[in-house]
């Protein structure tokens, strides 16, 4: 009786190792094979496709005074005020981008700034703008039509200094402009010409 017992323990562990022998044969078995950009699992037949790299692009930096030209339009009077666009060019070869108030002065023929600097309309909130090149951004000067609130005019200036939003160096763009009734702002700028 005792004999028997071992004989089956035995047997049960030959049984056994056989199983694992099969088991690991045939995972040796299963072959991987590999074609361009996928890899497929030949005991699975599973397969996965790798994904095609991708490209980033950097976003437009910042338009750079060296890359926008001036243009002072034609004045619109309207109910007592006096309003002028102020238009920037870029005239660089990649897109930019402009956003915010420009820093803007009315000069005399000797570059001398007359009156103070233009302040910020409350009338528009600044906006990102981009800018391709040769598309065109603008700003709103804005005083009174003459001395109607009993303020003088100021001597009529020239040229208008231009400081780009964000920009250390200004643009300085013929055409006269008079500042009146101690009233001189502009818009934030904003797309297009302004006319």
């Amino acid at each position: 009786m005792r004999t028997l017992r071992i004989a089956g323990l035995f047997a049960a562990g030959l049984i056994l190792l056989a199983a694992c022998g099969n088991s690991s044969s045939e995972s040796s078995d299963a072959t991987t094979t590999s074609t361009e950009g996928s890899t497929t699992t030949a005991a699975t037949g599973s397969s996965t496709t790798a994904k095609p790299a991708t490209t980033t692009t950097a976003a437009p930096s910042r338009c750079a005074t060296a890359n926008l030209t001036g243009v002072l339009g034609p004045a619109n009077p309207g109910a007592g005020n006096l309003y002028q666009p102020l238009t920037l060019t870029n005239k660089g070869t990649s897109p930019c981008v402009i956003e915010g108030f420009p820093g803007v002065s009315v000069l005399d023929a000797a570059g001398k700034e007359i009156g103070p600097a233009a302040t910020k309309s409350t009338t528009t909130a600044p906006s990102k703008v981009t800018l391709a090149p040769g598309s065109q951004a603008s700003t709103v000067l804005h005083t009174l039509n003459g001395p109607l609130n009993g303020q003088p005019c100021l001597a009529k200036g020239v040229s208008i200094r231009v400081y780009p939003p964000d920009e250390l160096n200004p643009i300085v763009v013929p055409g006269a402009f008079e500042i009146c009734g101690n009233i001189f702002d502009v818009t934030a700028m904003a797309a297009g010409t302004g006319d």
